[in-house]
């Protein structure tokens, strides 16, 4: 999808903050989770050594959420970068109004987030859903997952719910038929 590249390249040209905002696209693209599930992200869910990622989803049910190699570089040049800011907050994600909490930031940063890199890249359609439906797909059709797989990452207890993620529009349809 020309969009999330876009959207990825954008981040990475971030001047105030391109470390932070590419570590949450990164997590977004390629980890499928929830805005809510982003932005409730505590350092102590980041198991970089481990590779995975903690997650308490809907129904506060757990998944472990695999870290690749994008994830991880971004995931650890925002930490580097997070140190130098001088904060007691738990939650990996920080911004100006939650630097001197203890609290996450607002889901509605996921929003924000999103219209800013819509209005930056020129997408007409972009919401944070969209990075779901993207990693659903994305898995399932290129990287080689099973839909079972793709469910579990996704954080959904039913295979239908993931199938509701996964893009079969004509165009996708057709280049599957093409490599048959």
């Amino acid at each position: 999808m020309a969009e999330i590249n876009k959207i990825k390249h954008a981040t990475y040209l971030d001047k105030k903050f391109s470390k932070r905002n590419n570590c949450m696209a990164a997590i977004l693209i390629y980890g499928g989770l929830r805005e809510s599930e982003v932005v409730n992200l505590r350092l102590v869910d980041i198991r970089l050594n481990d590779r995975f990622i903690n997650v308490v989803g809907k129904g506060n049910k757990f998944r472990q959420v695999v870290i690749n190699n994008i994830m991880y570089e971004a995931i650890s040049n925002y930490l580097e970068e997070r140190k130098q800011i001088e904060t007691s907050n738990p939650y990996l994600f920080v911004g100006q109004k939650n630097i001197s909490t203890d609290k996450p930031l607002n889901r509605n940063s996921c929003y924000r987030f999103t219209e800013k890199y819509k209005e930056i890249c020129k997408i007409e359609k972009l919401h944070p859903h969209m990075f779901r439906s993207y990693f659903c797909s994305n898995a399932l059709h290129n990287a080689g997952y099973d839909i079972e797989q793709v469910a579990n990452q996704a954080g959904h207890s039913s295979l239908n719910t993931t199938r509701q993620y996964i893009a079969t529009d004509k165009k996708s349809l057709f280049e599957l038929a093409n490599k048959l």
